[in-house]
């Protein structure tokens, strides 16, 4: 899928029309730099276009869209929720500066992009039950999250977790390198508690050493890996 497009089916919950909550079946897609849902609204075959002004929503993908592209809700303001299950990739900006977005859920993710989540400033918890890798800046500037669970992901880039100043407990068992800790911007955050890796993690004893060097070891925590076949 190229950047800028977006084409999937599903439903949408908007909170604030006449004061009610009505679920329209829509198609997402994108259009002239901003995501335009149209569907069958109040009546059947009666199409209309929603570009989400001055109306807070949430999105639940019901198809099997694989990803999100790159840009999809970039400075969307008004989304709240999104729940797509099935999607496996979240492109680079997706979501960034999204700053009324308080629940995620994105089950069969696998990769998350640059800076997808940057400034999401509602996030507080976040899960992501089969992510392997995590991109550079893609929660960096989410100053309210304070506990992340990633129970299979190796990989950490460069400032993913950069201010993010609330964050108390981070579930990376399977992490690849003890380095990740620092260039990450995990161990930047002064509420940090707990640090969660597995007794397996074959780079344990050097997490260690580098916990240690810096006056961190009280933060590392055991729990099982959940390995990837």
């Amino acid at each position: 899928m190229s950047e800028g497009s977006f084409d999937s089916r599903g439903i949408i919950r908007i909170s604030k029309i006449g004061n009610r909550l009505i679920d329209i079946p829509a198609c997402f897609m994108r259009n002239g730099g901003k995501a335009v849902i149209t569907g069958d609204a109040l009546e059947p075959q009666d199409w209309s276009e929603f570009d989400g002004i001055g109306t807070e929503y949430c999105l639940e993908f019901q198809n099997t869209q694989d990803e999100i592209p790159a840009h999809a809700f970039e400075d969307d303001e008004n989304l709240k929720a999104i729940i797509a299950p099935q999607v496996e990739k979240i492109g680079k900006f997706a979501f960034k500066r999204c700053f009324n977005l308080k629940l995620t859920s994105f089950r069969g993710a696998r990769a998350i992009g640059k800076a997808a989540f940057h400034s999401c400033n509602k996030l507080i918890y976040i899960i992501f039950d089969n992510a392997l890798s995590i991109s550079s800046q893609a929660f960096m500037g989410c100053r309210l999250i304070e506990r992340a669970f990633f129970p299979k992901t190796r990989y950490i880039g460069v400032m993913a977790f950069e201010s993010c100043p609330k964050l108390k407990d981070i579930h990376i068992p399977c992490v690849k390198s003890e380095r990740m800790l620092a260039y990450s911007g995990i161990i930047s955050s002064e509420q940090l508690e707990s640090i969660r890796i597995d007794d397996r993690n074959p780079r344990l004893a050097d997490i260690k050493t580098f916990l240690e060097k810096r006056g961190l070891e009280h933060l590392l925590r055991s729990v099982k890996c959940e390995q990837e076949e």
